[in-house]
């Protein structure tokens, strides 16, 4: 897992409070394809989507993140489509 600062900017990655598909993955060490598949299935962490169709934008909460690789097993994941998290 890469380490993720406590403190959020705006330049993106993982210091920043939202992070892209991408940057979970790899703090998480998994394949985009796995956090997507996870998504679809309503497990691994909560996610942000933001668009419809192609144009759409995932993302996750850092804070979401790292809780879920504290504790995989009593995280409890939401679908991104059902939670309650504000947009950006």
């Amino acid at each position: 897992m890469k380490n993720i600062s406590p403190h959020s900017n705006d330049n993106g990655g993982l210091n920043s409070a939202w992070l892209k598909r991408r940057d979970a993955a790899d703090y998480l060490g998994l394949k985009e394809s796995t956090l997507r598949a996870w998504a679809s299935q309503g497990r691994g962490p909560r996610y942000r989507k933001y668009g419809t169709g192609r144009g759409s934008r995932v993302r996750y909460a850092r804070e979401d993140v790292i809780r879920f690789a504290e504790d995989p097993t009593g995280y409890e994941a939401n679908r991104g489509d059902s939670n309650s998290h504000n947009a950006l």
